[in-house]
């Protein structure tokens, strides 16, 4: 065999190498998708085409449930009066698709405007003794499909590549090798710098953007007497070969403030969204706060569902560093792609065109 086919033989072998790599993402992504659909999203649709219907929540408390490694779970514990085909009836689900998972300080927050009214809840036209306190969201599962869209589209697209590479060479282009890796590069670039630049703008929006100020609410903050109704450290352990440990400490405590009592899940200021490497850091936190011990808390008189242990933390600087550097490579991959793209398209004109202004078509 010359020199010249063997060439050839490895570079179509390396341009098909790109088939079965696609194929795994392919697969993983088409599998999330149908996860996605078939176990999020269809329950939703169907629950978002229920019946508005009016309603009277005589029952809204925020249970604080033991949780093992995660130290606590909470619920809704509530009950709403309706009128549908005719009957009163009396509702007691909060989501029945399960399509969002609420904090204590959120259930508590929302308790407030369920007690105030007028509130609405979703009945089965079909079944009206079924409803649902709460319009259930695209948002989780909507977000499990667009990962998984962005795989399977990567996949399609390095099989594609590897397809178009193996024909180009078999058919003895010279120009193959470029082709294969242009296609390549000219789908997978563009779409790892999408996802880079919207989980870039994602962190921004919902970790900085949306974040309460708390220098002007520490400053009207009132002391009021707590007690601790649940303490500890929850741990999650990364997968993969160099996987690490993360800890967090985690309470939950209740306080009377205008003559109601309220309960809150926020240690301090970083609203038990901080998780460290440091184990002992977190151990020392809880244990300053154990389960069943009275204390002191400071409570937002503007709103009483938002109330700490501990007037530290919030300065959350560091969470600036990922939306610059996810959405800064996001983006200049996309300025990148679009002026190669345009250079590539101006070169392959101007090839097209004869000396004489006329066309080589």
């Amino acid at each position: 065999m010359s020199s010249a086919s063997l060439t050839s033989t490895r570079k179509t072998a390396s341009a098909g190498c790109l088939i079965p790599f696609g194929l795994i993402f392919l697969a993983a992504g088409l599998a999330v998708c149908w996860f996605s659909w078939a176990r999020l999203l269809t329950k939703v649709a169907e629950v978002r085409k229920w019946t508005a219907t009016p309603c009277q929540v005589t029952q809204w408390e925020t249970a604080v449930n033991s949780s093992g490694g995660e130290v606590y779970s909470v619920s809704p514990k509530l009950a709403y009066q309706y009128q549908a085909g005719g009957k009163s009836l009396t509702g007691t689900t909060y989501d029945v698709a399960e399509s969002t998972t609420p904090t204590l300080n959120s259930l508590e927050e929302e308790g407030v405007a369920a007690r105030r009214g007028p509130a609405v809840c979703y009945v089965n036209p079909a079944h009206p003794e079924e409803s649902t306190f709460i319009k259930p969201t695209y948002l989780i599962g909507g977000a499990v499909l667009a990962f998984g869209a962005v795989f399977a589209a990567v996949g399609g697209g390095l099989v594609l590549a590897g397809i178009a590479g193996i024909l180009r060479r078999l058919a003895g282009g010279s120009a193959s090798g470029g082709m294969s890796k242009g296609c390549a590069g000219g789908i997978v670039a563009p779409l790892l710098s999408l996802v880079f630049a919207v989980a870039g703008f994602a962190v921004w929006k919902f970790a900085i953007h949306n974040q309460p100020d708390w220098g002007a609410i520490s400053q009207r903050m009132v002391e009021v007497p707590a007690k601790v109704l649940a303490s500890g450290v929850s741990k999650h352990t990364s997968s993969g070969k160099n996987s690490s440990t993360s800890y967090k400490a985690k309470v939950a405590f209740e306080y009377e403030y205008n003559g109601r009592v309220w309960r809150s899940g926020w240690l301090n200021f970083d609203q038990g969204s901080t998780s460290s490497s440091n184990s002992a850091k977190a151990y020392e936190a809880a244990a300053r706060h154990p389960s069943g011990s009275s204390t002191k808390a400071w409570v937002d008189p503007v709103a009483p569902w938002q109330a700490v242990l501990e007037k530290t933390g919030g300065n959350r600087w560091w969470l600036w560093i990922f939306p610059i550097i996810f959405g800064g490579i996001g983006v200049l991959g996309l300025l990148g792609w679009l002026f190669k793209m345009t250079a590539l398209g101006n070169a392959l004109f101007a090839t097209r065109r004869l000396p004489g202004g006329g066309s080589g078509m």
